[in-house]
């Protein structure tokens, strides 16, 4: 059986675009102040991303 892999991120809004850095559970950074459109449906497809790129 597979652990889960449980993800931090943090957000910096902004006006225009959110930026997000993603680490795991040690710290290792997996996004580095990626720039996403300040759209919900861009948000929840770059998150969504995350849970695809990372099962």
């Amino acid at each position: 059986m597979e652990a889960d892999i449980l993800l931090h991120s943090g957000v910096d809004m902004h006006r225009r675009y959110p930026v997000v850095t993603v680490v795991d559970d040690e710290g290792r950074k997996l996004v580095m102040g990626a720039r996403i459109p300040n759209d919900e449906l861009e948000i929840l497809g770059f998150f969504k991303s995350l849970e695809e790129e990372n099962k």
